[in-house]
């Protein structure tokens, strides 16, 4: 059985591990200084998966930085109250077993409840259809915008989900509807006709098939 639960410095090295055969091009210190980072992080939750004793998942997620603004030439701080997932990856030999949607899940709880976020960002590659079809059919994100080169040369979809109770309409059900045609071909024709209203944010990466 997997165990979802918050993580603890113990589990970084392990989580590592899963990062880099998640992610075999990513540089092993910067896997190594992001989840320290974020474990110490009080804006950040990062939440792991364990199965049998081994850790085979994590997601990480923050609350984003609050804007400074000026207001009769006294800076104020604003607070932001908008959630981001920052890194999702499950263990290649424990994929399609509902693990990453658990993780978000258990994210996005934390996000509303702890941080009291109304919304939740993420970025996902264009052509990362497995994670489309987890964040739009399975958790009901939708489309945001699309951001030019985000993944060193592709595209990125930005795609939000609203985490009060009342939940916009996800993808599948947003995009024009038309006879025997793809959910991706559909998603594809409306996030082109959106390029030109692109926004910029961070990135996260998606690894969850």
């Amino acid at each position: 059985m997997v165990c979802i639960r918050k993580a603890t410095l113990a589990d970084i090295p392990e989580a590592k591990a899963c990062d880099l055969l998640c992610f075999p091009e990513k540089d092993p210190i910067t896997s190594l200084s992001f989840l320290n980072d974020s474990m110490f992080s009080p804006s950040r939750v990062v939440y792991v998966a364990e199965h049998g004793g081994f850790i085979v998942g994590f997601v990480v997620a923050g609350k984003e930085k609050a804007q400074k603004t000026k207001i009769d030439e006294e800076e104020i701080e604003e607070e932001c109250g908008d959630g981001y997932i920052s890194w999702l990856g499950v263990h290649p030999d424990y994929r399609k077993l509902g693990i990453a949607s658990k993780l978000m899940t258990a994210a996005e709880n934390s996000m509303a409840q702890e941080y009291g976020c109304e919304y939740v960002y993420l970025h996902v590659g264009i052509s990362n259809h497995a994670a489309l079809n987890l964040y739009a059919k399975v958790l009901r994100y939708k489309f945001h915008c699309t951001e030019a080169n985000y993944y060193g040369g592709e595209d990125a979809y930005l795609l939000r989900k609203q985490l009060t109770e009342e939940q916009p309409l996800p993808l599948a059900e947003a995009a024009p509807k038309a006879k025997k045609k793809h959910f991706f071909s559909t998603y594809f024709c409306c996030a082109q006709l959106s390029r030109s209203d692109s926004t910029s944010a961070t990135q996260p990466r998606s690894s969850c098939a």
